[in-house]
């Protein structure tokens, strides 16, 4: 604190600055302030949030038990069409503790790393440039802040994915330290660094790859050393890897990481203008602004500073990203989670710019403009209280759903199919089996029902089947149900839901003839 003041017994001109600043911080705290029920309630929820996390924690208990995830499809077992590093990164401490929360920490603390990435990349970097020297946690603290809680923001808009216990905050996470990581890059052992990073990313979900193309032009562009290291390592841990793995699947990984995408229908009109419109028209003032700064760079400098350029190529390439995704049969609103961040990463950096650099004159000006455009954006975009009841389960739905596991526990020495949330059957009989979503994939792709799963339904090996929802399009997805199972029970008065993609929820229970 003493060197705020100092700098405003200096100069009482400073004081309106850091008055502004401190003002962005404490917006930044009620929008933390906001969310942390939220996530905790989330958090400590005992059912699946989302349909596909039971699935996910299937895939960790695949690959503690040291199986190879990527082989034929069976009733036992289906993988998901993504790239299995979460899994392993979630192995040690679910044998400790077999459950959500793990998994979910995981990706609850991949979020947060991506502030602490800026906050430290502020810190070690640019302190020396700020016109007003302050302490040296001030500035970083205010805008990786700034980052997260812009971030948080757009919880709803993104699908409510980034807390689940699934692969987009930790693809999240490697994508934003590898890009970081690239930025100075001029020697070989930067590029293998960065290059290990994005590869990381790329094993954790396969839309890495944009990010490694552009890591790639950039490094070229900036040194060919960091690109000659970054090449070798992305070359060897993606591509040479990603051989090896086929090999000893027998080519069911690339099936899974791949084949399936490629049959899935691509919508060009969403992929272009719909879903650039759509980010561009939400982050319309954010992107304003940081486009004013940097015309206003460029007329006085003739050049744009290559930091202001990465991190235009980053935003680019996030909406490049996220529309491509988008554009992809059944996709989900995650996917906009790389275009959201990296317009919201543009922003802030040109926001620390404004304030670090230009003459004393115009700085104060443009720190003032993007304060306010942060202090608009945040009353504009803040998330209305009934979307906060939708996605956030109470203490009566935390109830109800430990009642209903409790329920089913009646059902441990049966053999029950859940065919939307695997680890719930695992959780009550401890064997689990494939999902419904995965199944779904592989027969969209044009492969038949496996044989496995048409001999357990005709031979009416599971003694009862807890389906999610009602009606014949869904009764059809599995073979044999009409013929030898009878539906004898809705689940009403639990009101399971999942709280975030797809709504569903464990409502009907099938017994066998």
């Amino acid at each position: 604190m003493h060197y705020i003041i100092e700098q405003i017994k200096k100069n009482p001109g400073n004081a309106a600055v850091i008055f502004i600043l401190t003002s962005v911080f404490a917006t930044t705290l009620i929008i933390f302030y906001k969310f942390i029920p939220l996530f905790y309630s989330r958090l400590t929820y005992p059912m699946d949030l989302e349909w596909m996390e039971g699935g996910v924690l299937t895939h960790i208990i695949e690959v503690s038990h040291g199986k190879n995830i990527y082989r034929s499809p069976g009733a036992d077992f289906i993988p998901f069409a993504y790239t299995p590093l979460y899994y392993y990164i979630n192995v040690p401490l679910f044998t400790l503790y077999p459950g959500y929360f793990f998994p979910r920490m995981v990706s609850i603390f991949s979020v947060t790393g991506t502030g602490i990435l800026l906050f430290f990349y502020l810190k070690n970097k640019f302190y020396r440039f700020f016109l007003i020297k302050t302490s040296h946690f001030f500035y970083p603290t205010i805008f990786s802040s700034a980052l997260l809680s812009l971030f948080l923001l757009d919880f709803f808009f993104t699908g409510s994915f980034v807390d689940l216990a699934r692969v987009d905050s930790l693809w999240l996470f490697f994508v934003f330290a590898g890009s970081i990581t690239i930025i100075d890059a001029d020697d070989f052992r930067t590029g293998i660094i960065s290059g290990i990073l994005l590869s990381c990313a790329f094993w954790t979900k396969q839309t890495a790859v944009f990010f490694i193309i552009s890591a790639g032009l950039w490094s070229i562009y900036r040194s060919i050393r960091a690109f000659t290291g970054l090449f070798i390592t992305t070359a060897i841990l993606c591509g040479l890897s990603t051989l090896i793995f086929n090999y000893f699947s027998d080519g069911w990984f690339w099936f899974y990481i791949r084949t399936i995408h490629k049959t899935h229908t691509f919508s060009y009109s969403v992929f272009w203008p719909e879903t650039p419109v759509r980010l561009l028209e939400r982050y319309f003032l954010l992107f304003s602004a940081s486009s004013l700064f940097l015309l206003y760079k460029f007329v006085r400098d003739r050049v744009l500073d290559h930091y202001s350029i990465f991190f235009l190529i980053l935003a680019l390439t996030g909406i490049w990203a996220s529309s491509t995704s988008m554009a992809t049969q059944w996709a989900h609103t995650n996917a906009l989670i790389p275009g959201s961040f990296f317009i919201l990463t543009l922003f802030v950096w040109t926001f620390h710019e404004s304030v670090a650099y230009g003459n004393s004159k115009i700085s104060p000006v443009f720190t003032v403009i993007f304060a306010a455009v942060f202090i608009i954006h945040t009353w504009v975009r803040f998330p209305k209280e009934n979307l906060f009841r939708k996605h956030t389960p109470d203490t009566h739905s935390h109830i109800r759903a430990k009642k209903f596991i409790s329920f089913l526990k009646q059902f441990r020495n049966e053999n029950i199919l859940i065919p939307y949330h695997p680890f719930l059957s695992y959780r009550i009989t401890g064997k689990y089996h494939f999902h419904m979503h995965a199944l779904n994939d592989i027969r969209a792709s044009g492969m038949k029902t496996p044989d496995s799963i048409h001999v357990s339904m005709k031979n009416s090996s599971y003694n009862y089947i807890v389906h999610d929802r009602k009606g014949r399009i869904y009764y059809n997805q599995l073979p044999w149900l009409w013929e030898n199972y009878i539906l004898i029970r809705n689940f009403r008065e639990y009101k399971i839901k999942t709280w975030s993609g797809n709504p569903c929820g464990s409502r009907y229970l099938w017994k066998r003839r």
